[in-house]
């Protein structure tokens, strides 16, 4: 006469298996969706381009302002700039959602497109700690919302009065 496994052993078993699979099946998501999002950086990075064309320093005895003019140059619409302000000394970093920084009509559901040129305003005048800086930059960043991946930098800042 054959003998089975007793039902107490095959309940084990079943429950093995099961929790062998579970953890196969999140491991195997786990990475599939961390693909996925570096497909998304990837795509992001390849398609964003953008120029800083100008950089000009306004110095004026009542506010001092930079003047930036930028040109997309990738297939992935622009919005939501940002600048980090740079002079060897002091490192200013401006979100794009500052009061200082103005992109007049340039957002999430107006974006600045393919081979479209856009001025962005920052004023640096309006405290204390701003006053002056701008006279003694060294490197403008540009930042944006639409791929954080990437930023460009500014070549050359011209200054005047």
């Amino acid at each position: 006469m054959r003998k089975g496994i007793s039902p107490i052993i095959a309940a084990i078993l079943l429950v093995a298996i099961a929790v062998v699979l579970g953890t196969l099946t999140a491991s195997w998501l786990t990475n599939w969706a961390g693909i996925q999002i570096n497909k998304n950086d990837i795509s992001c990075s390849l398609n964003t381009n953008y120029l800083i064309e100008s950089a000009i320093f306004n110095h004026t005895n009542f506010n001092d302002s930079l003047q930036l003019r930028i040109v997309n140059k990738g297939s992935q619409d622009l919005y939501g700039f940002g600048v980090v302000l740079d002079n060897t000394t002091v490192i200013k970093q401006i979100p794009s959602a500052s009061g200082l920084i103005n992109a007049t009509g340039l957002n999430i559901t107006n974006p600045l497109k393919r081979e479209q040129t856009f001025y962005l305003y920052i004023y640096l005048g309006n405290t204390t700690f701003d006053k002056g800086i701008g006279a003694t930059l060294t490197e403008v960043r540009v930042t944006n919302d639409a791929c954080d991946a990437v930023s460009q930098k500014t070549k050359s800042i011209t200054s005047y009065p």
